[in-house]
């Protein structure tokens, strides 16, 4: 069962925060640990009609990637990130770790 909270959060983010309209691509980033909200989130923006992607991150990944990647990969920009960042049209940037 979905925490109401979360709900509550998730529709206040997309219909009043963000406002995301029909045909919006609406790219969604958070942290693994906050999967139930990206989850509202996601519901959400197709309730608005929008077209969501999501972006998760990880903490221990991220560790993993400083620690044992070269300075050419630390540096390197994904061509998929950077051509998302470039045309969405709303990006909803959850920070909150549950």
């Amino acid at each position: 069962m979905t925490d109401p909270r979360l709900t509550k959060l998730a529709k206040t983010l997309v219909h009043y925060s963000v406002k995301v309209k029909e045909g919006d691509w609406v790219l969604v980033y958070g942290e693994v640990t906050g999967l139930p909200l990206l989850r509202e989130v996601i519901r959400e923006v197709l309730h608005a009609g929008g077209r969501p992607n999501l972006l998760i991150e990880s903490d221990e990944i991220n560790e993993i990637l400083l620690n044992e990647a070269s300075e050419e990969q630390i540096q390197w920009i994904s061509p998929i990130e950077n051509l998302a960042y470039q045309q969405i049209d709303v990006l909803i940037l959850s920070l909150i770790h549950i």
